[in-house]
């Protein structure tokens, strides 16, 4: 489905919605619906800070594992406009989790966890989430592209490793969630691909 909203191209994936709609048949704790709206929220959080920056995006598209947000070809910013752009779904999700915390149910509720999740997870400085893309400014910031480039990748990876053996003991603790490793997987394979080209 693709539609276009304040001039912007937005593009709903025929298997995100066919995802959305088997999850939300298989979530009976509602949950998953919780982690869904933390994540969408999230995006939205990207896509109000560009706005408040002046820098539409030329197209938006949601995919069953995430958002892929297409800068303007002639979009040059700052780099503190850049980072104000990857926190600010970071920031959204933790203003959403003190303000649950706030509501019947507290820091402990599903909602809350989904976002304060969310939200530490995406900080963390590897390739693709929030975090790896700030450290990324920072470092082609200070460092020429290539030392920028190495040490980018070494910090994704020295991250990975400890996150992918927890999600490793969460397989076998958790009697088979597997969704962090999955996830630790894809992060792996992006930043490797990425490493190719």
């Amino acid at each position: 489905m693709k539609f276009k909203l304040l001039g912007v191209q937005i593009t709903i994936s025929f298997y995100f919605v066919a995802l959305l709609i088997v999850l939300m048949a298989l979530d009976s704790s509602r949950l998953i619906l919780s982690a869904l709206v933390a994540a969408l929220l999230h995006e939205a959080g990207h896509f109000a800070v560009m706005l408040c920056c002046k820098q539409l995006p030329q197209s938006l598209a949601l995919y069953p594992f995430g958002m892929k947000i297409v800068k303007p070809n002639n979009a040059v910013l700052s780099y503190q406009k850049e980072i104000l752009i990857y926190l600010g779904g970071p920031l959204t999700n933790l203003a959403c989790f003190f303000l649950l915390s706030l509501l019947p149910g507290g820091a402990a509720s599903p909602s809350a966890a989904a976002h304060l999740a969310l939200c530490l997870f995406n900080l963390l400085p590897i390739g693709a989430l929030d975090g790896g893309m700030i450290a990324d400014q920072f470092l082609h910031r200070f460092l020429s592209e290539k030392a920028a480039n190495a040490a980018s990748a070494a910090l994704s990876a020295l991250c990975i490793l400890p996150v992918g053996l927890l999600a490793v003991w969460m397989v076998f603790e958790e009697h088979g969630n597997f969704s962090l490793l999955l996830t630790v997987l894809y992060l792996a394979v992006l930043l490797v691909c990425k490493q190719r080209t």
